[in-house]
C-alpha cells in the first residue's frame, strides 16, 4: 500500500515539474504495466476525472513510440501534454529534425513537420486519453511478446469548445 501511494506521489510530482500540469490522481486504472519490453505505463484518473497515462521507458522514447503505445493500449488520445515551459516542443524539434534531413529548404506548412515531429525525445511522456476503444485496456505481454487485455474500463470524455 505504501509503494502505491509513494508511486501516485512520484507521478503527480513528475507531472508538475516535468510537464508544469497539477494532478491529483483520484484512482490508478493500470498500476506500471508493460507497454514494451523496456516501458512501463500507469493509466489513472484524476479528482477532475480526467484520464492519463504516464509512460517510462528504460530506453530513449520517441512521441513516435508513445504514440504506437497509445494505439497499442486501445485508447485514443486526447492530448501528448509537452514538457513544461516548452508548449512549442514538438514544433521545435520537428523543425530541427526536417533542417537536419533538407538543410536549405523551408517549412512551407504544418504536414511538411508531420512526421519530423514524432522524432522528438519523449521520455517520460504525460498523455490525456480522449476515450478508451471497447471498454478494454491492453498491456504488453513480455513472455508471449504479444498485447493481451490488462483491465475493463469504459471511459469517453466530452471536449467542450
Amino acid at each position: 500500500m505504501n509503494d502505491e501511494i509513494f508511486s501516485d506521489f512520484e507521478i503527480e510530482k513528475a507531472a508538475r515539474s516535468g510537464f508544469g500540469k497539477k494532478l491529483e490522481i483520484k484512482h490508478v486504472i493500470l498500476r506500471e504495466v508493460p507497454v514494451g519490453p523496456t516501458a512501463n505505463a500507469t493509466l489513472f484518473l484524476t479528482e477532475k476525472d480526467a484520464l492519463f497515462l504516464y509512460v517510462t521507458g528504460q530506453a530513449p522514447l520517441l512521441l513516435m513510440d508513445v504514440q504506437k503505445i497509445v494505439q497499442r493500449m486501445k485508447l485514443v488520445a486526447r492530448e501528448y501534454l509537452p514538457p513544461a515551459g516548452s508548449p512549442e516542443y514538438f514544433e521545435f524539434v520537428g523543425k530541427q529534425k526536417f533542417h537536419e534531413v533538407f538543410p536549405s529548404r523551408t517549412v512551407v506548412n504544418d504536414s511538411d513537420l508531420a512526421y519530423y515531429k514524432t522524432l522528438a525525445p519523449y521520455n517520460p511522456g504525460l498523455v490525456r486519453i480522449g476515450h478508451v476503444k471497447n471498454g478494454e485496456v491492453y498491456g504488453y505481454d513480455i513472455d508471449t511478446r504479444d498485447w493481451r487485455k490488462a483491465a475493463e474500463y469504459k471511459y469517453n470524455s466530452i471536449k467542450a469548445n
